[in-house]
């Protein structure tokens, strides 16, 4: 659970590229990754498009990622700096 933020959004009807605001989540659990200070941005979803949210490339970005289309599974791990 995301604690409520003291920000003001304002959600509106429009393109669902369309961004919103950007905000500041201080700790969350993604994919079972503990992240900080993760900036995102927010952005209008209709109720019949069966998303509650989307994770960016900025995101994988961090991680190695397997996608098994076939399986339904995402995996990641820490990426691993060359050396």
């Amino acid at each position: 659970m995301i604690p409520a933020s003291d920000q003001t959004i304002s959600i509106k009807e429009g393109l669902q590229t369309e961004k919103y605001g950007k905000l500041i989540i201080p700790t969350i659990e993604i994919l079972s990754h503990q992240i900080t200070n993760l900036s995102v941005h927010i952005s209008h979803f209709q109720k019949d498009w069966g998303v509650d949210a989307l994770i960016g490339l900025d995101f994988f970005r961090r991680f190695e990622v397997t996608v098994n289309y076939a399986k339904g599974l995402i995996t990641t791990a820490p990426l691993q700096m060359a050396v």
